[in-house]
């Protein structure tokens, strides 16, 4: 099962080939701001674990064992973003949304 760190708010995913929490957060930190790159975020605090968002996309988000949803993928690959832009939709609070990193010209 994947882990995740962090409170209550927006769950982020850690790969499970990391070394610990903190070198976990410096890769992942370090991921974020690499250029488009589209992720999958959820609003903990408005999430109510209705599950439709995981119905329409089952490998890409799930709940855990106390209803919270978890983002199972670091980065939504072409391939998964009509996936991705399904799950958004099926939430009935609007508790997911699709992060886009995109390069800013200098």
């Amino acid at each position: 099962m994947p882990r995740t760190y962090g409170c209550r708010g927006n769950h982020t995913f850690i790969p499970d080939d990391s070394t610990g929490p903190r070198k976990s957060a410096e890769k992942h930190r370090s991921q974020m701001s690499s250029p488009d790159v589209d992720r999958l975020i959820v609003d903990s605090g408005r999430c109510e674990g209705y599950g439709l968002c995981e119905q329409a996309a089952p490998d890409l988000v799930h709940l855990n064992d106390e209803d919270e949803l978890v983002v199972d993928i670091g980065e939504i690959d072409p391939d998964s973003r009509p996936l991705a832009d399904a799950a958004v939709r099926a939430c009935p609070v609007a508790a997911l949304r699709i992060q886009t990193n995109t390069p800013t010209s200098t």
